[in-house]
């Protein structure tokens, strides 16, 4: 499965298993059940046991965690960054990394003021860590 989006408030799953028969399964929108998603910059996919979940980097200064094991039916799993105290500000850019038996997620913002490391855990995401850019010598 791939996840498609270009800057509206949705972002595409599909299933590419044959390329040439490419099936769109759902949309998922800004609006749904507790789905933030504000011109998402960046997506990544991952999995977790035999949970599959995608990450949203947003415009909105936001990274939202939806598990999309039912395509057809995603829940927001996580969220971070978003509101008025938000600590991430224009996210460019998600990867995702494995470590051992922990995710993490790691972002870029539009300044690179500050690239916030978010650890993926069962109850839902949490940020660990603010790396701050090096000044150049």
């Amino acid at each position: 499965m791939v996840v498609i989006s270009y800057r509206t408030n949705t972002v595409t799953l599909a299933d590419i298993i044959d390329p040439f028969n490419v099936k769109y399964m759902n949309t998922i929108q800004s609006g749904q059940p507790l789905i933030f998603i504000r011109n998402p910059e960046s997506t990544e996919s991952l999995t977790g046991g035999d949970q599959a979940f995608i990450t949203v980097g947003s415009s909105n200064d936001s990274i939202e965690l939806i598990n999309i094991t039912d395509p057809y039916n995603p829940a927001l799993a996580g969220l971070t960054g978003a509101g008025l105290i938000s600590t991430i500000y224009g996210v460019t850019g998600v990867d995702t990394i494995q470590i051992g038996s922990s995710h993490y997620t790691l972002a870029l913002t539009f300044n690179s003021e500050m690239s916030p490391i978010i650890e993926i855990t069962d109850s839902g995401i949490k940020q660990v860590y603010v790396m701050l850019p090096i000044p150049l010598q």
